[in-house]
């Protein structure tokens, strides 16, 4: 891609799997140094493991963070203490429908996508104002353009995310620190996986017939358990896909867009703009 980010630093939160270890990887093959986030143990070992089989030439390290607890941000923060490239790929899903969920779930949910999130990137913002360059990619959701009723208080972290977003962009105006955001679609990651392949086996389907007959069967009788979304591409994104936008933003290449919310969604958002 020549991303000219060679000699960055960057940290991938939550990136062990999914589209967070996607975009490690594409940010490793363009040369920056790779921090891969996890909340530790053995997956953590993996993913660096995994990272520094792919790309060898790479400078890949790990560590490990329990964002959801109290004092996770500061381990992170101890631990890394500046980088070129914040991408923020933590979060909390909890799905649940609407009416089931308690006020505790709500706080826990929204401090885990709004304020954890904030928190961290505000002590990065700074100090990539301080040098004088920086890139900061939130990986958002469609959801927080077309929420479930299974995710609502997903969808709202994820739209704050967008606020904040827009906010700091406006910010670090006349710098060279871009914010912008991402907004993913329906994605084969693992816990993506997780959710649906039970719903799959409950309704006696192999995983790949039960997704086959969601995107391209008018008549899908379970929609309402998996949630819609009229993909135009009609099947899963793969990680690699989103994590090509990410890692674009990333890039010098990037320099001209701040303070953007783009969609990689598979066209599921049925609006142009």
């Amino acid at each position: 891609m020549h991303t000219a980010i060679t000699d960055r630093t960057a940290l991938v939160t939550a990136s062990t799997e999914g589209i967070g270890f996607a975009t490690a990887r594409l940010l490793a093959e363009e040369g920056a140094r790779v921090w891969v986030h996890g909340r530790g143990g053995v997956r953590l070992g993996q993913a660096v493991a995994a990272l520094r089989r792919a790309v060898p030439s790479a400078e890949v390290d790990g560590v490990a963070a329990d964002l959801a607890a109290d004092g996770g941000v500061r381990v992170l923060t101890a631990a890394v203490p500046a980088v070129d490239i914040l991408v923020n790929g933590y979060a909390d899903t909890r799905p649940k429908p609407f009416a089931t969920v308690t006020d505790a779930e709500w706080t826990t949910t929204l401090r885990n996508n709004v304020a954890v999130t904030a928190t961290l990137t505000r002590h990065y913002f700074e100090h990539m104002l301080a040098s004088g360059w920086g890139r900061i990619v939130f990986i958002a959701s469609d959801l927080a353009l077309r929420p479930l009723p299974v995710m609502v208080p997903y969808a709202a972290g994820k739209m704050a995310q967008l606020t904040l977003m827009r906010a700091l962009a406006e910010e670090a105006a006349g710098t060279a620190v871009t914010v912008n955001a991402v907004l993913p679609g329906f994605t084969r990651t693992e816990r993506t996986e997780g959710f649906l392949r039970p719903l799959a086996a409950r309704h006696g389907m192999s995983f790949e017939a039960f997704m086959d007959a969601y995107f391209n069967d008018p008549a899908f009788p379970w929609r309402d358990e998996v949630g819609f979304g009229a993909s135009l591409v009609r099947r899963l994104l793969e990680p690699e896909e989103v994590a090509s936008l990410i890692a674009f933003l990333c890039s010098a290449r990037a320099s001209g867009m701040t303070g953007a919310s783009l969609r990689c969604d598979g066209g599921t958002t049925p609006t142009a703009l």
